[in-house]
C-alpha cells in the first residue's frame, strides 16, 4: 500500500462501483475474492481449491470458520449469470463430493446485479436441501459493499486512486493511521500455498476431498532448510536459496519448513523488484521474505538496480535491530551463473549475498527414497504413490507438478492440437503400443475436427500441433513427445510420438465411453506401428460391435504374421452360432501360425476323419507352442491309428507337466465318454486323477 503522504486529507469525488471486468484474468478476480473472504469472514485455513481436470464439485475457494464449519465459494467473472447457470452450479455442489463436507455454498459473480430468477433458483435449492446453506449470491454490488471497508485490497487490485475514491472515509482513516507502521505480509498460517507459487499436484482417482497438497515426504536436503529455520527461531537473520530446475520441489520444501516457525511470524511475498525495493525498509523482525524464483528480483536486466536490491537485502540481514529475518528463495541452475558471475578476484553485491546460501534440491528420488515411499504406503499420499510408480527415472516431483501442466496444455490447445492428443488417448486406451506413428495421428485427427475447423486449420496444422504438444511442462516432457530411436533424415518431422502417462490416465478416465468413428479404424489398418497394434485394435473394434473394422484389422495383422486377432474374430463368430462361417478365419489364422487356431483346425479334421491333416496341424501346434491340447489331440489321432504305445507316452508326458496337463487329459476323457468310447475315457480319467495326487508311472492300457 502507498505511504500515507500519497493520500489527501480531504476525500471526495467518490465512485460507485469497481471495474471487476477490467481485471486481467479470472485468476486475478478469484484471488481478490479469496483475500476478501479471509478479511470479512475470518476463515482459516482458507485456500483456492482443486487442480485443472479435477471434479471440483463447483468449488473454487474453501475455508473453515471459527466454529469448525466449512464454506465453499464458486467464482464467476462473467457479464451475465442466468438461472440455468445457477442451477448448474448448485447441482454440482449438492451432487458431487464436497471438500471437508462443506455445508455452505456462496456463488460469487462479477455481474452488476443478480436476476430475480437466479435468487429464486437458489432459494428453491435451499428449500430442497435444508441441511445445506445454498441461498447466497454475491454480485458486484455486494462485493463493492464489502470492499468499501477494505482499502488495502482495493488498492492492491485497482490502484491507490481507485481506493481513495471508492472506500469509506472511516476505513481510509483507520488504514492511514497505521499505514506507516503496519507490518508487511500475512501470518504464515494464512498463506495460500498456491499463492506462493507452489505447483498444483495431480489427482489420484476421483478423490478431491483431501488436502490441496499431497502429504509431504521428507528428504535429506530438508535438514539443511530446517537448520536455517532453527537459526531464525533463535534470533539470527538468515538467507537460503533452494537450487534446482523446474518442479523439483523447492518451493514446497521451503513452505513445509516455515510451518515450524512460531505463530507470530509473518510472511511477505513481494510481487516484483519494484515492490521489494519500495517496502524493504518496512520489513519487521520475525518476517519470512519469500523470494520464489529469485532471478526475478536480482536479474531484471538493469545491473545497477539488481546490485541495489542485493545490497539492500545484505543490509537487512546484517541489521541486528531488525533480526530475525529469514530470506528464502528458489533458483534454477541456468540463472545461478549469471547471478554470481563476476570478473576473477572481483566481487559483486549479488555474488556476496548469495555466497554459501545454496541448498541443492535433487531432481530425482533415489532408490532408497522410492523404497521408503512404497514401504510407507499406508501413510503416504496416493498422489505421491502414483507418481512414484509412474514417474520416469525417479522424477517424482516433476510428475506430480507436470501432470496438471500437461492437462492445461491439452485444455488450452487449439482444436487441431486437442484432436491430435485425443487420437493418441483413444489409441492407447484401445490397446495400441507406446509408440504412435505421425501418419496415424495426422490421418485420424482430421476426423476429430468439425468441417469448419478443418477448413480453418492452417496448412502446417499438424506440425504446429505436435510442436505445441511436445513443449516441456514444468520439468517433464509435453503431453505428446517425439520418440527417440526411430530413423529420421535431417529436416524431417518426428515420425513417432509417445503419450505421457498422466494424459493417458486422463484419457482412460474421461474418454472410456467414446467409440471412435470409421476413420480411426481405417487409418489403424494403414498406419498402426506393427501387427500387434492392429490385433489389439481388432479386439477393441469387436468389443464395440464394429464387425467390418474388426475383420479388416485382423486381416491386416495376419498379413504381417499375427494370427491372434483372426482367431479371436473366429471365436466371436462361433460364440454367436455361426461355426461354419468361422472355419475360414480359423484356417487363415492357423496358416499364419496361431497355435490356438491350429488346434481348432486339427480338431475339426480329426472329427471329420481326415487324420493326416489333423496330425499335421497338431504337430505344428506342438512344435510352435508346446500346447497340452495339441499333444492330447495328437495322442488321440495316434490312438485312432492303433499306435497305442506312442499315444500313451504322449499322455504320460502331458500328465507329468502338472495341473494344466491333467486338465487337458480330463477334457479329452469327457469328449470320449460323450462319443461312447467309455473304456478309453475311464482309463484317461483314472490317469488324470492319479496325476493330480502326484507322479505316477503310466502303463499302456487297452485303447
Amino acid at each position: 500500500m502507498a505511504e500515507s503522504a500519497r493520500w489527501p486529507v480531504v476525500i471526495d469525488g467518490k465512485i460507485g462501483s469497481l471495474p471487476f471486468h477490467d481485471m486481467s484474468s479470472w485468476g486475478e478476480f478469484e484471488k481478490l475474492v479469496w483475500e476478501l473472504v479471509q478479511a470479512v469472514e475470518h476463515l482459516s485455513p482458507c485456500y483456492r481449491y482443486g487442480t485443472p481436470g479435477q471434479a471440483q464439485g463447483g468449488v473454487d475457494i474453501v475455508g473453515r470458520a471459527s466454529d469448525g464449519s466449512w464454506s465453499a465459494f464458486q467464482v464467476k467473472q462473467v457479464a451475465e449469470f442466468t438461472a440455468a447457470n445457477a442451477k448448474k452450479a448448485l447441482d454440482l455442489f449438492v451432487r458431487a463430493p464436497r471438500p471437508h463436507d462443506a455445508a455452505r455454498l456462496v456463488i460469487v459473480t462479477s455481474c452488476k446485479g443478480t436476476r430475480t430468477q437466479v435468487r429464486e433458483v437458489a432459494h428453491g435449492y435451499q428449500d430442497r436441501y435444508p441441511s445445506l446453506i445454498l441461498g447466497e449470491v454475491w454480485d458486484a454490488e455486494h462485493l463493492g459493499q464489502l470492499l468499501r471497508d477494505q482499502p488495502r485490497i482495493v488498492a492492491r487490485y485497482f490502484g491507490d486512486e481507485v481506493a481513495r475514491r471508492f472506500c469509506d472515509n472511516d476505513a481510509l482513516a483507520a488504514f492511514l493511521s497505521t499505514a506507516g507502521t503496519a507490518e508487511l505480509g500475512i501470518p504464515i498460517a494464512a498463506a495460500d500455498p498456491f499463492g506462493l507459487e507452489i505447483h498444483e499436484a495431480i489427482a489420484a482417482g476421483d478423490d478431491t476431498q483431501g488436502s490441496p497438497l499431497p502429504r509431504y515426504f521428507r528428504r535429506p536436503f530438508d535438514d539443511a532448510i530446517e537448520v536455517a529455520v532453527d537459526q531464525a527461531r533463535t534470533g539470527q537473520s538468515v538467507i537460503k536459496i533452494l537450487l534446482g530446475d523446474s518442479s523439483t520441489g523447492k518451493s514446497r520444501a521451503a513452505y513445509e519448513a516455515i510451518q515450524r516457525l512460531p505463530e507470530e511470524w509473518r510472511l511477505w511475498h513481494p510481487v516484483g523488484q519494484d515492490d521489494l525495493l519500495g517496502s524493504l525498509d518496512s520489513v519487521a523482525p520475525r518476517t519470512v521474505l519469500w523470494l520464489n524464483e529469485i532471478n526475478r528480483y536480482l536479474l531484471s536486466g538493469n545491473t545497477v538496480r539488481d546490485e541495489q536490491v542485493a545490497g539492500r537485502l545484505a543490509e537487512l540481514l546484517r541489521n541486528v535491530d531488525r533480526a530475525p529475518v529469514l530470506v528464502l528463495g528458489t533458483a534454477w541452475y541456468e540463472h545461478v551463473s549469471t547471478m554470481t558471475r563476476a570478473p576473477q578476484n572481483e566481487s559483486t553485491q549479488r555474488k556476496t549475498l548469495l555466497a554459501g546460501a545454496w541448498i541443492r534440491v535433487p531432481e530425482t528420488f533415489s532408490e532408497n527414497e522410492l523404497s521408503a515411499l512404497t514401504e510407507e504406503s499406508g501413510q503416504t499420499d496416493d498422489r505421491v504413490l502414483l507418481a512414484a510408480r509412474l514417474a520416469e527415472s525417479g522424477h517424482v516431483i516433476q510428475y506430480l507438478a507436470g501432470g496438471p501442466a500437461q492437462l492445461e496444455c491439452y485444455e488450452m490447445g487449439s482444436p487441431t492440437a486437442r484432436a491430435v492428443l485425443e487420437v493418441a488417448m483413444d489409441a492407447r486406451r484401445l490397446g495400441h503400443g507406446l509408440d504412435l506413428s505421425a501418419a496415424f495421428l495426422k490421418s485420424v485427427a482430421q476426423a476429430y475436427l468439425t468441417p469448419l475447423q478443418c477448413d480453418l486449420a492452417p496448412p502446417q496444422w499438424f506440425k504446429q500441433a505436435v510442436e505445441y504438444l511436445s513443449t516441456p511442462c514444468r520439468g517433464v516432457r509435453g503431453p505428446l513427445a517425439p520418440v527417440r530411436g526411430f530413423a529420421m533424415t535431417d529436416g524431417q518431422e518426428p515420425s513417432h510420438f509417445r503419450l505421457s502417462d498422466f494424459i493417458e490416465l486422463h484419457g482412460r478416465r474421461h474418454r472410456g465411453t467414446v467409440c471412435p468413428t470409421a476413420d480411426f479404424w481405417s487409418a489403424a489398418v494403414r498406419c498402426s506401428v506393427d501387427a500387434k497394434d492392429k490385433a489389439a485394435f481388432s479386439r477393441a473394434a469387436l468389443a464395440r460391435g464394429r464387425m467390418t473394422d474388426a475383420e479388416s484389422l485382423a486381416m491386416a495383422a495376419a498379413a504381417e504374421g499375427e494370427g491372434g486377432a483372426l482367431f479371436g474374430f473366429a471365436e466371436w463368430i462361433t460364440k454367436h452360432g455361426k461355426r461354419e462361417d468361422a472355419m475360414l478365419y480359423y484356417e487363415l489364422a492357423a496358416e499364419v501360425g496361431d497355435a490356438q487356431a491350429q488346434v481348432v483346425v486339427a480338431w475339426h479334421h480329426e472329427r471329420a476323419g481326415r487324420l493326416d491333416d489333423a496330425e499335421a496341424w497338431y504337430r505344428q501346434a506342438m512344435e510352435s507352442s508346446g500346447r497340452f491340447d495339441a499333444a492330447v489331440g495328437l495322442a488321440s489321432v495316434l490312438t485312432w491309428r492303433g499306435h497305442s504305445k506312442a499315444a500313451a507316452r504322449l499322455y504320460e508326458r502331458v500328465l507329468e507337466s502338472g495341473f494344466f496337463g491333467a486338465r487337458a487329459v480330463e477334457y479329452q476323457a469327457r469328449w470320449l465318454a460323450k462319443e461312447g468310447r467309455h473304456e478309453l475315457a475311464l482309463l484317461l480319467t483314472t490317469w488324470s486323477f492319479e496325476a493330480g495326487e502326484g507322479p505316477r508311472s503310466f502303463r499302456t492300457g487297452t485303447q
